[in-house]
């Protein structure tokens, strides 16, 4: 008789995703590279706290709850619960969620702190002809959000 794996959700703790989504960045410019962190992250089992500490950073830059929720597709109610101790959202959601994340980690360290970051974000920028936070809803989006980021960065401006 084979024994199943019964599969349990662990603490992966933001602070070593945050460290390492850095650490992808900082040692490859590959975009292979850093697609393969998002599959090693979200292969991962998230918990309530975890997500907690992923809304608590998009909270720091000013972006409410009705606007994660939209973001993530999801209704308040839902968000509320995953951030409280029902841990539930698909993978899709979490996805979203991670890189959002990572674009906002990218993004304060470009702009160099947290209110420069804000301040950009939600407001208009003539290269993307609308408000960065606009673009959010889609992995698209936040790829063309993260690629402007990058030209930023590097002084690249259209």
């Amino acid at each position: 008789m084979i024994a199943e794996k019964k599969k349990t959700r662990t603490n992966v703790g933001l602070s070593n995703i945050e460290e390492y989504l850095k650490d992808v960045r900082s040692k490859s410019s590959d975009a292979l590279s850093s697609e393969w962190a998002f599959v090693t992250i979200l292969n991962k089992n998230l918990s309530a706290d975890d997500f907690s500490l992923f809304y608590n950073k998009a909270s720091e830059l000013g972006i409410s709850k009705k606007e994660y929720a939209k973001v993530l597709h999801i209704n308040v109610r839902t968000l509320e619960r995953n951030l409280k101790n029902e841990f539930t959202l698909k993978v899709d959601k979490y996805e979203n969620a991670v890189r959002i994340f990572s674009m906002m980690i990218h993004g304060i360290e470009v702009f160099g702190e947290t209110a420069r970051f804000s301040n950009w974000l939600k407001n208009h920028s003539r290269a993307l002809g609308c408000r960065p936070v606009e673009l959010l809803e889609t992995i698209a989006g936040i790829q063309i959000v993260d690629d402007e980021i990058t030209r930023i960065e590097y002084g690249v401006y259209f």
